[in-house]
């Protein structure tokens, strides 16, 4: 399992969580506030989807796990439940 955390220094939107485990690679996007009653915390799409989700420069720097503020780590923590 493997994942990245990238900032695009935006508002609302700003951070596109990936996380990949084996062929699947799913995309997340977050505020800084993930957890917070008007926060951002939402499943964007898979590499499998409709959408032909990629890795790249367009979102944003990756600031990786070290990067992250606690509540989008947390975050995080729990979109793996899933996995």
């Amino acid at each position: 399992m493997k994942i990245s955390v990238y900032d695009n220094e935006g508002r609302f939107d700003r951070y596109t969580i990936v996380i990949e485990v084996g062929m699947l690679v799913d995309f997340y996007t977050m505020s800084s506030n993930p957890l917070d009653n008007d926060g951002f915390n939402q499943w964007v799409g898979s590499n499998n989807s409709d959408m032909k989700l990629k890795k790249g420069k367009h979102l944003g720097k990756n600031i990786g796990w070290d990067g992250a503020n606690d509540q989008i780590k947390q975050a995080i923590l729990n979109h793996l439940k899933g996995y």
